[in-house]
């Protein structure tokens, strides 16, 4: 089964836009401006005079006049990051290029700087710069001392991992193919003993390309509907469990162990074939 996709524009409300741009720029608000941001440290607790430091701030400014395209790049990526930022499943990774090319213009501006500087003002800066990208070696510090709280760094708590470890043996010996609604357990190591075809659905885009009609063969309401899947586990709420009790699925809630090993905040469910695999599957 394959899904096309078509440009056009975008469905996400602009609140939702404008929070996936700052969630993006808001860790990075000290590595933006970094290479003048050195300098004006430099002159706040140092003491120099403003004839002093300009100079420098003025080979900053003339090694950014002399960059036009660079300054383009980064003005293309915000604006090709903030359309992407009007479809689903986008996140802020759409900023990385512009982050990238920010990079390489702030290490010419330090460059630029150091170079019309004396001695005193490029150690200065160096310690400036230093203060500056503290908070890129602290977050991860952070993550370790206080797992769970910062960033997206998780770790699972004893008793989880425990129940992920039990989960995975009994999907390894359940009647196969199983679909889970899981990133993990997925995998074809977990729910078809290795065998092709793997059925990893991308759930950022699969709703919008079923309501585009972008679905060719039916997808998987029809895998479901022809009995291809021995096993069924997917969130009580989700759309295919009507399509599975249709088809004569066994309906049962989801074994609480189970629902604790995918971290389920919504009731689960299981549904088991109860009718022959239509042989037109194909596995």
């Amino acid at each position: 089964n394959t899904i096309k996709f078509d440009l056009d524009l975008g469905t996400v409300a602009f609140s939702e836009v404008a929070r996936l741009m700052l969630i993006g720029l808001r860790p990075n608000v000290f590595f933006w401006p970094i290479g003048i941001l050195g300098l004006l440290l430099f002159r706040i607790f140092s003491g120099h005079s403003k004839s002093e430091a300009a100079a420098p701030m003025a080979q900053a400014n003339q090694a950014i006049r002399h960059q036009p395209l660079i300054i383009l790049t980064i003005l293309a990526g915000l604006v090709l990051a903030l359309a992407a930022f009007t479809f689903p499943g986008s996140s802020r990774n759409h900023l990385f290029q512009a982050h990238a090319i920010v990079g390489v213009l702030s290490a010419l501006i330090i460059a630029a700087v150091c170079a019309a500087s004396s001695g005193e003002i490029i150690r200065g800066m160096r310690v400036a710069i230093i203060v500056a990208l503290i908070p890129t070696g602290a977050l991860p510090a952070l993550q370790l001392i206080h797992p769970n709280r910062y960033g997206l760094q998780n770790r699972f708590a004893p008793t989880v991992f425990d129940a992920r470890r039990k989960f995975a043996e009994y999907l390894r010996t359940s009647e196969k193919p199983i679909y889970v609604d899981d990133d993990i357990f997925s995998l074809p190591w977990f729910v078809t003993d290795n065998r092709y075809p793997a059925f990893l659905v991308d759930e950022l885009y699969y709703d919008t390309a079923s309501r585009r009609g972008l679905i060719e063969n039916g997808g998987m309401e029809d895998l479901i509907t022809r009995h291809c899947f021995a096993i069924v586990l997917v969130p009580a709420s989700d759309s295919w469990v009507d399509v599975a009790t249709a088809a004569e699925y066994l309906k049962e809630p989801l074994d609480p162990l189970w629902s604790k090993a995918l971290e389920a905040k919504k009731p689960w469910v299981k549904l088991t074939r109860t009718q022959p695999r239509d042989p037109s599957c194909g596995f």
